[in-house]
């Protein structure tokens, strides 16, 4: 077996780390390939861009399957009332009238249950004042507390420290 001088060996070992970045490098051209390809076939825009009448069949199929079949309307006897239903007259709506009181009822209410709610809330913090000693750092209220909507002495405490 002929002996090789370390020249030799060293130029082979350089070759190899040449081709082995070389193939390195190839593997992740690849694997990037294959990531832009996985994000386009998960990408529902890909298909409509590139199969839109399929699409639209798909579309059209699926509606048909999830629009639920017209219900028929029987009465005791078995008989199909559908058609007496379409003769009798129509259910007339309400009148503007109606509609606004009905609208302006609904806000009136909302205001009520909210102006209730808050009444109850600062109730149940005066008592909660007086029940619970102030061991929390501060001036005594809860109202110093964090809320959670953020506001309060305690937030951005992140900003604080920097």
């Amino acid at each position: 077996m002929p002996t090789r001088s370390a020249d030799e060996i060293m130029r082979e070992m350089r070759q190899i780390r040449r081709e082995l970045r070389d193939d390195v490098a190839g593997i992740v051209d690849q694997a990037q390939t294959i990531v832009d390809h996985a994000h386009d076939l998960t990408d529902w825009r890909y298909y409509v861009r590139n199969y839109p009448v399929t699409c639209l069949g798909v579309a059209v199929a699926a509606g048909y399957l999830l629009i639920p079949t017209r219900v028929k309307v029987v009465d005791p006897k078995g008989h199909d009332i559908t058609e007496r239903m379409q003769k009798s007259e129509p259910i007339q709506s309400a009148s503007w009238t109606s509609t606004i009181l009905g609208t302006v009822g609904g806000l009136a209410t909302t205001l009520l249950l909210q102006g209730v709610s808050s009444f109850a809330r600062q109730q149940l913090e005066s008592v909660l004042e007086k029940a619970l000693p102030t061991n929390h750092g501060g001036s005594g209220s809860f109202s110093s507390w964090p809320s959670a909507n953020g506001n309060g002495p305690h937030t951005n405490t992140y900003e604080s420290q920097s």
